[in-house]
């Protein structure tokens, strides 16, 4: 059984390339994903540091008291996701504009029986991109977690995590 391939170009205003829109919302998503994750491992190799005083001989042991940065210290404080996601917007707005210029064909969309296909080619492209931004920023957010958790000495730990990961986000 042959597997049915998505036609992107009739998921998109007719004349624009639908397939070439989705390949580089996916390049944006793989950039904006490469660099959350180098900077997630650069703060978090930073903060782990910090928990041990290194011993001359090459080996190294956790201080006493040491208390590791609260997870939510670790995230990047970057606006490179959030921008990808705000760009679905004007993306939609685009594509329904497209249709007024030249040939002006809004008023063949508007004629169509399906009167849900300007819709369609206006706003599936941008929501399906949207939905893979928030599914990588959360699947990321919980593997950074678990990262977080497994590699930071039990005893270092404070408590709460969650909870101050929501207050820095929404406060």
């Amino acid at each position: 059984m042959k597997r049915k391939r998505i036609d992107w170009d009739r998921l998109a205003p007719v004349g624009l390339g639908g397939q070439l829109t989705v390949r580089r919302i996916c390049v944006g998503l793989l950039l904006v994903d490469l660099y959350e994750w180098i900077a997630f491992t650069t703060k978090f190799s930073h903060h782990q540091r910090t928990l041990y005083q290194y011993i001359p001989n090459g080996g190294k042991e956790l201080l006493p008291g040491a208390v590791m940065a609260p997870f939510y210290q670790t995230l990047s404080n970057n606006s490179w996701g959030t921008g990808l996601v705000l760009l679905m917007i004007p993306l939609a707005l685009w594509y329904y504009f497209y249709h007024y210029q030249d040939s002006r064909s809004i008023y063949l969309m508007r004629r169509l029986p399906d009167r849900r296909e300007l819709w369609r080619r206006c706003l599936t492209i941008p929501l399906l991109g949207l939905s893979a931004c928030i599914l990588l920023y959360g699947g990321n957010l919980f593997i950074f977690y678990a990262i977080y958790e497994y590699f930071t000495p039990p005893q270092c730990l404070q408590p709460g995590q969650w909870r101050m990961l929501w207050e820095y986000m929404f406060h």
